[in-house]
């Protein structure tokens, strides 16, 4: 009778663990969901008062209307350029702390660590005015180069942090 009452519990809690994590997935998945069937509604039912989540009727030709009204491919290739370009900084002036930080004990490091960590903490727009005054001078205001040397900044804390992990674990 123990046994089958053990067995039984091993299932209810089964239940519910497998409840629990599709209620997760669906909170966590339903913006995806409603992000797709907007794009399937035409202008009228998305900007309805008593619209619906479903579409009315679909309109799959949004998907290839959006590469024809804006210029899609040349955002997509500013992106991956901005991206790319940052991680290259990023790691190329990451690697060799990060490796420093993992091999050398020196004083002060773990002072050091703390600040690392602690300056991802920090809100950007702090140091925007200071940001934007650098670029200025620079003359890098409105260009890729400057949002590639801006988001490779702000990533170099993480960065560090992340190799100096993976540096350690080798």
């Amino acid at each position: 009778m123990a046994k089958k009452s053990g067995s039984l519990k091993k299932v209810i809690l089964r239940t519910l663990l497998y409840i629990v994590v599709i209620v997760i997935c669906l909170v966590t998945l339903y913006p995806y969901f409603a992000m797709f069937c907007t794009a399937l509604k035409n202008r009228a039912e998305i900007f309805s008062m008593n619209g619906t989540i479903l579409p009315v009727t679909s309109v799959w030709s949004n998907f290839i209307d959006v590469w024809k009204r804006a210029p899609m491919a040349n955002y997509m290739l500013n992106s991956l350029m901005i991206a790319g370009g940052s991680t290259i900084i990023a790691m190329l002036c990451g690697i060799p702390a990060a490796y420093a930080l993992a091999r050398m004990k020196f004083k002060g490091q773990t002072i050091f660590l703390g600040f690392v960590i602690v300056s991802q903490m920090f809100a950007p727009v702090v140091l925007l005015i200071g940001i934007y005054k650098v670029m200025s001078i620079l003359s890098l205001t409105d260009s890729i180069i400057g949002l590639i040397f801006i988001n490779a900044a702000f990533n170099q804390a993480f960065t560090i942090w992340l190799l100096r992990g993976t540096f350690i674990g080798i």
